[in-house]
């Protein structure tokens, strides 16, 4: 799926924030995380959600990093096509771990936000950009308000603004882009199906071939 009226990215919310911070430096990729957090984890928007299959997964440590566009999982496997090597798991915060650090690598199936697929970069509704600028320029104001760089009080309105944001997004949701036989036809996206799965970023962290 590439870009259309239904869905923007990541560089739309860099955009606004840059033109109202002018001189605030911020790193793009935290940019793209955040609005996922906000997409994922905060919104929810189930209707926005797609199918993904076999998304190859390094494991390090018992631990393996979830890309930034997951929603929710569905199967943890170690061999694809295999019903039988599916692995129990524990979802931590940006993470799956699991009872052994046996594994090198291992295979997701997800429901997660839409992704453009010639770049794999992780995708935003259309209506949700308010909410998503909101929580990243809380988040990049962040560590200026605990060093005492900015006052408090101009933090909490940053806090404030997000969360009216979110909640106006949130209660938007009986109006959905899908309609229920766009859901029924819904296609899973497969790993080898994205050109460059690198660029779909691992929550905080690079992706890397296990």
């Amino acid at each position: 799926m590439g870009y259309n009226s239904e869905y923007t990215s990541h560089k739309d919310v860099a955009s606004r924030i840059a033109r109202r911070f002018p001189s605030k430096q911020f790193n793009e990729d935290d940019i793209l995380e955040w609005c996922q957090v906000v997409e994922c984890d905060m919104i929810g928007a189930v209707d926005g959600m797609y199918p993904y299959i076999g998304f190859e997964l390094p494991v390090v440590g018992g631990r393996a990093k979830l890309p930034c566009n997951v929603y929710r999982i569905t199967d943890v496997y170690t061999t694809p096509g295999n019903e039988n090597s599916r692995i129990p798991f524990n979802r931590l915060q940006g993470h799956i771990s699991f009872g052994t650090s046996s594994y090198s690598k291992v295979y997701i199936d997800y429901y997660g936000t839409p992704i453009d697929l010639d770049t794999g970069i992780p995708l935003i509704q259309t209506g949700h950009e308010l909410a998503c600028e909101a929580y990243c320029v809380l988040m990049m104001h962040e560590d200026d308000m605990s060093q005492g760089r900015i006052d408090r009080g101009l933090y909490q309105m940053y806090d404030q603004k997000a969360t009216g944001e979110i909640l106006a997004a949130m209660g938007s949701q009986n109006i959905q882009h899908k309609t229920r036989g766009d859901l029924n036809t819904l296609e899973a996206i497969k790993y080898n199906m994205i050109p460059k799965p690198a660029a779909l970023k691992l929550l905080s962290g690079n992706f890397t071939n296990g």
